[in-house]
């Protein structure tokens, strides 16, 4: 089934304006002040929050705060600011695990050019961008300033096995079962709480 170009550009417009949409949350400054409402996440680094509807937004850098909530998809989503190795500056990151090691999402946007056989004006083809997310896991132990890469839910990237068996080389029944992959990088989270729980 054909689908219209036009119908395309406007279900695209859609989801842009959904998500751009303020949310619940809240904001945990690093001076004690703690303010609920409206928050969004931009791409450089900032929140967005009113702390209603009708109330004027404001901007600031993430920077400022020790975490933010964010409610997702029903779920209270906490995001913290790191410094993860290969980058420069700080991070926002979904924090997914906290302990005495701390896994964390860092969301980066891939894509390219797409080609769509038959769905452009007239019938003919076309091609556009495609944007995707790409999910990439890092770990840090405490007292630690640099978070550690063990790779993304990408195909093609470093070898997860052996990245995290270094991380985790101070406790061995750990590595032995990443080694015969009873963990795999899909088990990131388990991996990261036998290390918190059984580990010393």
């Amino acid at each position: 089934m054909n689908i219209p170009f036009n119908l395309v550009l406007v279900f695209l417009l859609v989801l842009s304006s959904l998500s751009a949409q303020k949310t619940k949350g809240t904001l945990f400054f690093k001076d004690g002040i703690v303010k609920k409402g409206l928050v969004r996440l931009t791409g450089s680094g900032k929140i967005k929050y009113k702390s209603s509807k009708k109330a004027k937004a404001t901007k600031y850098d993430f920077s400022e705060f020790e975490k933010v909530d964010i409610l997702e998809n029903k779920e209270t989503v906490v995001y913290v600011h790191i410094l993860a190795r290969g980058h420069n500056g700080p991070q926002v990151v979904r924090e997914l695990v906290k302990g005495k090691v701390s896994l964390y999402h860092l969301l980066s946007t891939g894509g390219g050019p797409v080609f769509m056989p038959g769905n452009g004006p007239g019938g003919g083809s076309y091609t556009h961008n495609r944007t995707y997310d790409i999910k990439h896991l890092y770990v840090k132990r405490k007292g630690e300033n640099v978070a550690t890469h063990l790779g993304s839910d990408q195909l093609f990237t470093k070898n997860f096995k052996k990245a995290a068996s270094r991380f985790f080389k101070d406790c061995t029944s750990l590595v032995q079962k990443i080694e015969n992959r009873a963990y795999k990088k899909r088990d990131i989270k388990e991996i990261v709480a036998f290390y918190n729980n059984e580990c010393k």
